[in-house]
């Protein structure tokens, strides 16, 4: 899996947050989380960083 393919997910999840739509928003950012890409670059390291620190902050679900 590319950044590429997991930022848009990142942007929605924020993007349902800002709406209230919090189980839509969530469920990106589990997605996000649990993508096993072949290659772990440092792009998709800070995307799965962003999506956990949004869970904890805004949801307060740790993982």
């Amino acid at each position: 899996m590319f950044p590429q393919v997991l930022s848009p997910h990142l942007l929605l999840a924020q993007l349902y947050h800002r709406a209230g739509f919090v189980s839509k928003a969530v469920s990106e950012l589990q997605f996000i989380i649990e993508a096993e890409p072949k290659i772990m670059s440092e792009e998709v390291i800070t995307v799965k960083q962003d999506a956990q620190r949004m869970l904890s902050r805004s949801f307060g679900i740790a993982r």
